[in-house]
């Protein structure tokens, strides 16, 4: 669920992250749709048997069901949990999932 070797530059060109030489691994929101492409591509060339699980920039309901089209079977949720560690997001992610059904 974390993309390696991201880095970015600020106004003054310093580097935005201060670990590892400036690069560090990309999470949460920006892999959301890298996450939707990987899994219609699974889903379109595994056995139906076979669950996909999508990882990768879930943080609301609507990531869920956009996943949910795109073939997942399953998500996975790491950042939106991992920012402020409140087991609060679950609840507000299957609320919010809830809306669209």
């Amino acid at each position: 669920n974390t993309f390696a070797n991201a880095c970015g530059f600020g106004d003054s060109g310093d580097p935005l992250i201060d670990v590892n030489n400036g690069e560090a691994g990309l999470a949460g929101l920006p892999l959301k749709y890298i996450t939707l492409g990987q899994v219609r591509q699974f889903r379109r060339h595994l056995p139906e048997r076979i669950s996909v699980t999508g990882v990768g920039g879930v943080s609301d309901g609507e990531d869920v069901r956009d996943l949910e089209i795109a073939g997942a079977t399953a998500v996975q949720v790491g950042t939106a949990f991992g920012i402020n560690r409140n087991p609060r997001v679950f609840v507000d992610i299957a609320t919010n999932y809830a809306q669209f059904w």
